[in-house]
């Protein structure tokens, strides 16, 4: 068991194509959670993973799109499912806080940061 504090991680960049995007994360073996903030109007591009994610909005809305340009807004209390593998992109349609669960763990973002003591 170890308790961790999102104010204790590093926050980093993450490629926005407009405006900013910063993450922290930690992880296990089989999960990354992340705690990500937009600031509004910011967009992150379309991608995809081999992850499947769940997304919490805590605060603010998003507004996902998938490959076909159908868009979807989520906002604070709300949850947003991607499959592994499905194409998405999300605009903050205000600034937004979220929490990103992955599974499995997010190889591609590396070794999960030691908290800030």
């Amino acid at each position: 068991m170890r308790k961790i504090a999102f104010s204790a991680l590093p926050e980093t960049p993450l490629p926005a194509e407009v405006g900013s995007v910063l993450r922290r994360f930690t992880g296990g073996g089989n999960i990354t959670v992340a705690k990500i903030t937009f600031a509004a109007g910011s967009v992150l591009p379309g991608h995809r993973h081999v992850n499947e994610q769940f997304t919490i909005v805590l605060d603010g809305t998003l507004e996902f799109v998938d490959d076909a340009g159908n868009t979807t807004p989520v906002g604070a209390g709300e949850v947003m499912h991607l499959p592994g593998n499905f194409w998405h992109g999300a605009k903050a349609l205000s600034d937004a806080t979220v929490i990103d669960v992955f599974s499995p763990v997010r190889g591609d973002w590396g070794t999960p940061p030691e908290p800030i003591l």
